[in-house]
């Protein structure tokens, strides 16, 4: 699980290092996705998102969320019947890539779903998991590049669809996911008030998690603000309550320049993390 802010979003080095760690261990996944576009927000470069309806959206980079997020960093939620979104991939999906797990907010209120893949739609209650997954499965056949996920409101007391990502993997528990959870702007704080993340990250099992942040914490002030130490502390916690025999991966940051200036606090934010770590 790498989560951190734009670098991460954009999914461009970190779909390298995914590209690269699948031909050492196979592809097990291609791991979270989301529907950016219903939070204004730009996608991946390995897909592209679009939607319809009126969304609301939380996110990492503005606290407090107006509604609950959890791994992703970002979720949104919809009271319109006519809502949908669509995920496109650029590239073929592999064909074993046919489970789905969509997080979302399971509710008796919840709208339920419609997912068109391909010439295929499967119907997806909300309401009706029984298990205390935080996401809800769904077995598709042969994956195609795009799906479409579209509201279906079955019951008069249904009222909304509140949607936090959707994995996509192999059946088989075998090969890398490589889940790209970032989101532009972020800071580390924003995953403090993300109320699902520890439920998330439990059942995605990580083997290791990348908290890769830093440039937002100190880039517009030049200066590590006080209580950046306890907030990374108090994160690595959050990790080690989800996921107690995961590696942990600490980052630091490029060089920047910003307003004309080279920012100077890099090397302070660099010692930090290496105690830290």
């Amino acid at each position: 699980v790498h989560t951190g802010d734009s670098h991460v979003q954009n999914d461009i080095y970190p779909g390298k290092v995914r590209e690269r760690l699948s031909e050492i261990h196979g592809e097990g996944g291609r791991g979270m996705v989301f529907a950016y576009s219903t939070a204004k927000s730009y996608s991946s470069i390995h897909y592209e998102t679009e939607h319809e309806g009126e969304w609301t959206w939380g996110k990492t980079m503005s606290i407090p969320p107006k509604i609950p997020i959890g791994v992703m960093g970002m979720s949104s939620h919809t009271e319109d019947t006519t809502a949908e979104f669509t995920i496109r991939f650029r590239n073929e999906l592999p064909a074993e890539y046919t489970l789905l797990k969509i997080f979302c907010k399971q509710s008796d209120r919840s709208f339920d779903i419609t997912i068109e893949n391909g010439d295929t739609s499967y119907t997806v209650a909300i309401d009706t998991n029984l298990s205390d997954l935080p996401y809800i499965p769904v077995e598709i056949a042969v994956p195609s590049e795009e799906f479409r996920v579209l509201i279906n409101k079955t019951a008069p007391d249904q009222e909304f669809f509140e949607f936090y990502g959707m994995s996509i993997e192999r059946p088989e528990n075998t090969g890398l996911i490589y889940h790209s959870v970032g989101v532009g702007a972020s800071r580390f704080r924003g995953i403090l008030y993300s109320e699902l993340f520890v439920d998330h990250l439990k059942v995605l099992e990580p083997d290791m998690v990348i908290l890769d942040f830093g440039t937002n914490d100190y880039l517009y002030n030049d200066k590590i603000a006080p209580e950046l130490e306890d907030q990374i502390v108090e994160i690595i916690r959050k990790v080690r309550e989800s996921a107690p025999k995961t590696a942990i991966l600490l980052t630091s940051t490029q060089d920047l320049y910003y307003r004309r200036r080279n920012i100077q606090s890099g090397t302070d934010f660099t010692k930090l993390i290496r105690r830290l770590a």
